[in-house]
């Protein structure tokens, strides 16, 4: 992803969320964990970004 992708809408409140909760919990798999999803479902959720 480009920074000016961030400014033309592309970033969503979801990926957002999905990025704090990676950063607060350490980890893919914890993150995941917290956010009520399995772990590819949340890095093919990154990816799609």
């Amino acid at each position: 992803m480009q920074p000016d992708d961030l400014l033309t809408g592309r970033l969503k409140l979801r990926h957002v969320v999905m990025l704090t909760a990676i950063d607060d919990q350490g980890s893919l798999m914890r993150a995941a964990e917290r956010l009520h999803v399995t772990q590819p479902v949340l890095t093919r959720s990154l990816r799609a970004a």
